[in-house]
């Protein structure tokens, strides 16, 4: 009975000591994961551009093309042609909001895209607004489609 007591409490401190050290190394995880996030963000050059200091900022240049609605049978397919152009002397990444605006300035809704790692003068084409439901079609083929917000790094 005195060793099975004893064999009792030794098992019990064994499962509690167990339980801490997995408790410390899980706070000492979330410790080093925070801290090499921050480290990793804090490293990225961000910059984001609201419409007011877009033009005296800007890296790029971004050209809309028309939209198109084609019937497809049972669907529609929409889109936007959005060429992005790098006007820097560094390579970068652009994420851009495009709005949509109805002709009595009413937004229809926004989309975003992504030019990834542009090198200096490179452009690409994207295609923006691609799923637009039918009953608005008729809306955003006489849109307005401005840049709301651009994110470069």
């Amino acid at each position: 009975p005195k060793r099975a007591k004893s064999a009792g409490k030794g098992a019990l401190i064994g499962f509690i000591t167990k339980i801490v050290v997995y408790i410390v190394i899980v706070i000492l995880y979330i410790i080093f994961a925070s801290s090499m996030i921050k480290g990793t963000m804090s490293n990225l050059d961000v910059n984001t551009y609201g419409i007011d200091a877009m033009e005296e900022n800007a890296d790029f240049d971004v050209e809309f093309g028309e939209f198109k609605a084609t019937n497809s049978g049972y669907t529609y397919d929409t889109s936007l042609e959005v060429t992005v152009t790098n006007t820097s002397e560094k390579q970068k990444s652009f994420f851009i909001t495009i709005e949509a605006i109805d002709e009595e300035g009413t937004r229809l809704d926004t989309d975003m895209i992504m030019a990834d790692r542009l090198n200096p003068g490179q452009k690409v084409k994207l295609e923006a607004f691609e799923y637009v439901p039918k009953e608005k079609i008729e809306q955003y083929k006489s849109a307005t489609f401005k840049v709301l917000d651009v994110q470069q790094h």
